[in-house]
């Protein structure tokens, strides 16, 4: 499965880091609500650091509140969201959700292993092949490689392009062209 995400941005505010007193650090929080793709908000948190165009490092993190469109009543990710609502009075956030994914990856581990011991469980974790259909997340599935790592796992790539923020990577799901080296905030 590939989200792609549309918001408009809210509100934003400078931030200043305690103890960091420099001129070439730059903190900004963002509100985001979303217009499609997901139905909620975020919170987005961006830094940048450097003082030259082309030279400039860049960190931004997210913590978004609400869920998937394609969350139908009737489907995994909709089932799973209202029982984590049930008990918390609120919809999964992105972070949530990733952490219970995990956890249902490691279930079906134990399970397949049909055992608590360590060694039987670390078999079946490394013969782990969940297909999507399988996962609350949009993953391809999930199948580790020799380095434990999830060769099936997912990574997207966004740049802002003026004030929208546009998927860039991979090609198979982008909404708009990478651009590099990037124009900066000047412009």
């Amino acid at each position: 499965m590939t989200l792609i995400a549309r918001f408009r941005v809210d509100g934003f505010e400078p931030r200043k880091i305690d103890g960091v007193d420099v001129d070439w650090v730059g903190v900004m929080t963002f509100a985001k609500t979303f217009t499609s793709g997901i139905i909620g908000a975020a919170t987005t948190v961006f830094m940048s650091a450097g003082t030259e165009e082309g030279s400039r490092s860049y960190v931004a993190t997210e913590r978004i509140t609400g869920r998937t469109e394609d969350g139908r009543e009737g489907s995994v990710t909709y089932k799973i969201n209202e029982m984590y609502k049930a008990k918390t009075g609120r919809d999964l956030d992105d972070t949530s959700a990733r952490d219970m994914q995990s956890f249902f990856a490691l279930a079906d581990a134990i399970n397949r292993a049909g055992s608590t011991d360590p060694e039987k469980i670390r078999d079946a974790l490394i013969k782990t092949d969940l297909k999507a259909d399988q996962l609350m997340m949009g993953y391809q599935g999930v199948k580790f490689d020799d380095t434990g790592q999830n060769i099936l796992a997912a990574t997207y790539l966004i740049q802002l392009h003026g004030k929208q923020y546009d998927l860039v990577w991979p090609e198979s799901a982008a909404t708009a062209k990478l651009q590099w080296p990037m124009s900066g905030s000047t412009q």
